[in-house]
């Protein structure tokens, strides 16, 4: 059987292009739809159906920008309730593509409407691979809890379900899902391989090990992460036609006098995407420290409402790309007005003298060893976790206090949180460093003076303790 498979991530998901020959389909691809289109053109390929295997709540699928280009049909699960023209498919419906045959699964348990795609060799009957989408993830399973409290009872009970099905299937069969390391979507840790088999699953994922509902329940649901609030608006996007670009749609650099519009005279947020340690000199006063790495997008997304307009600090055009692609990836293109080089606005700093001039300020960034030092020597000394309220129970340091980054916005939460000691030296930390930094810009703003931890997290101040 001569068939290919081609493999793309992006935000801790995978969209993929299958081909036959000359023919091809794409299952569950991501909005910025030009790297597809890259390998469609270089091999040669009519792209005839675009499988989506469930009403994505992470992102923004990238079917109509594809479709717009290729002209493909959209193969999609018949309880999605979608208000566009496309082709629904109910378990065990199948489309002939070249020398595949698609065929639906229904898998339910991730939403209701959830749908896996197996391949087969038609000639032969055998199953060739399967796409799992949001279900059936390397070394976990998809969250139940996404569609609301009233709906995670049942869909745990469809997910537990679904896996038992998929334990019947051949041990040697690819498995390849759609969610992976870095999506909010699964129900615990993931792998960062990014494809398995049902054999190997049934060796080492607890979830896919369970034998019986109860089991299931406590293994998949005790301590799930909290999700970005950006998760609200894509199921709504998803069902309906979104709006389609030729090319990466980028917003225009600032002006001298418009910056000062901007910062001084507007409600826009001012997002700052340079390194912890570049924002801890010098930024404006109010701007969030949003690191650019692959997390930026949920970050972004946790914290401004889809309506909210921003303006982007960036070092180069560089990361402007980067940072337009995944905002674009989950609906946020527009709501940027305008991005401000970081060399232009230190020049303005230097030589604007008027009195409508931009506010500049700056803050503390400590290390480890500093903070270690800071604690032996008995300093006014407060440590305030930024992680997960579940990551904090799981492992904390004695007499620290917990404060979730998104949660900090609530000034009166944080002034509860820490009782009396905000006078004090305010040491914020995570895990690596990306949510104390944004952590201790909302600080900033809520008039606390933080001290963000720039070269680790929890785990190098236990082991500094240790010492």
């Amino acid at each position: 059987m001569d068939y290919d498979i081609f493999v793309t991530k992006g935000l801790g998901n995978n969209s993929y292009l299958v081909k036959s020959g000359y023919r091809a389909f794409m299952v569950d691809p991501q909005r910025d739809a030009w790297r597809f289109m890259d390998i469609i053109s270089k091999e040669e390929l009519t792209l005839e159906y675009i499988f989506e295997t469930h009403v994505h709540n992470d992102y923004i699928s990238g079917m109509h920008q594809l479709r717009d280009v290729t002209g493909s049909k959209f193969a999609l699960p018949a309880e999605g309730h979608y208000n566009f023209s496309h082709k629904a498919m109910k378990d065990g419906d199948t489309i002939r593509i070249g020398d595949l045959e698609v065929s639906a699964f229904a898998s339910p348990g991730h939403t209701y409407e959830h749908t896996s795609w197996m391949v087969k060799d038609p000639k032969v009957g055998k199953e060739l691979a399967l796409f799992t989408g949001g279900s059936l993830i390397v070394g976990s399973s998809g969250r139940t809890d996404l569609l609301g409290h009233h709906h995670h009872g049942i869909l745990t009970e469809h997910q537990f379900e679904t896996l038992e099905k998929y334990k019947q299937l051949p041990q040697s069969l690819p498995i390849l899902p759609t969610h992976g390391a870095g999506s909010f979507c699964t129900s615990s840790n993931t792998s960062v391989e990014r494809i398995t088999t049902i054999g190997r699953e049934l060796d080492s994922n607890r979830a896919f090990q369970c034998n019986n509902l109860k089991e299931f329940d406590k293994t998949v649901n005790n301590g799930l992460l909290r999700y970005p609030t950006y998760y609200k608006y894509m199921a709504g996007l998803n069902r309906n036609p979104v709006k389609t670009y030729s090319k990466l749609p980028l917003p225009l650099m600032l002006k001298p006098e418009e910056i000062k519009k901007f910062v001084n005279h507007t409600e826009t947020k001012i997002i700052d995407l340079r390194d912890r340690n570049e924002f801890a000199m010098n930024h404006l006063k109010g701007s969030y420290n949003i690191e650019l790495t692959n997390s930026f997008a949920s970050y972004y997304g946790w914290l401004l409402p889809i309506d909210a307009e921003s303006v982007l600090v960036i070092n180069n055009t560089t990361d402007l790309k980067e940072a337009m692609t995944q905002l674009l990836r989950i609906g946020y293109e527009e709501t940027v007005k305008g991005y401000i080089l970081s060399e232009d606005l230190e020049s303005l700093e230097r030589n604007d003298q008027s009195s409508d001039s931009l506010r500049f300020t700056k803050y503390k960034a400590g290390t480890t060893a500093e903070l270690l030092q800071s604690l032996k020597s008995g300093d006014s000394t407060v440590l305030i976790d930024v992680r997960d309220p579940t990551e904090f129970n799981d492992l904390k340091i004695d007499n620290s206090f917990n404060i979730f980054f998104a949660d900090i916005p609530n000034k009166d939460k944080v002034l509860n949180t820490l009782n009396g000691n905000s006078q004090k030296n305010l040491w914020v930390y995570c895990v690596s460093g990306e949510r104390s930094a944004v952590a201790a810009s909302l600080l900033e703003q809520e008039g606390f003076k933080p001290i963000p931890l720039v070269d680790g997290g929890i785990n190098t101040i236990i082991n500094g303790l240790k010492k």
